[in-house]
């Protein structure tokens, strides 16, 4: 199974936290290695990225890895935790998700899209809907 991503922890280098989730308040779980990790190749300027954020309409939302979803030529890099099953037999889930990063103002807001699964091969997602939601609180 896949946890991404894991933490190191200063005081045990040969284990890593993973699964945490402090939106839902998940301390996760350690993992032991069975090597050391590889050391950091990031330049020491770089700021950390956001990798979990809750926003203010309560969704919880992670920092897609691997395939992401194309909506309207954007990338989908983020995945939220309210993506909904259909209530009918037979039609698709949509899914939820938002379009790049975090705008800065006054208020961070995030440009979140609800989509689904189409019949089109040229276009295999439709967009369903789109909104301006505010960010409450992100975790780096």
């Amino acid at each position: 199974m896949i946890h991404d991503p894991c933490f190191s922890i200063a005081l045990r280098p040969g284990a890593v936290v993973c699964g945490a989730d402090p939106a839902l308040k998940k301390p996760g779980f350690v993992m032991e290695l069975t090597k050391p990790l590889p050391a950091p190749d990031l330049p020491a300027r770089m700021k950390p990225e956001p990798w979990i954020m809750l926003l203010a309409d309560g969704t919880v939302c992670e920092k897609m890895t691997g395939t992401i979803a194309m909506v309207d030529g954007k990338a989908v890099d983020w995945g939220c935790n309210d993506s909904a099953r259909s209530a009918k037999p037979g039609e698709p889930h949509s899914y939820s998700g938002i379009l790049g990063q975090p705008r800065r103002g006054k208020v961070r807001t995030v440009e979140k899209v609800r989509y689904a699964p189409s019949s089109n091969p040229k276009h295999p997602v439709k967009l369903v809907e789109r909104k301006t939601v505010a960010v409450r609180t992100v975790w780096r």
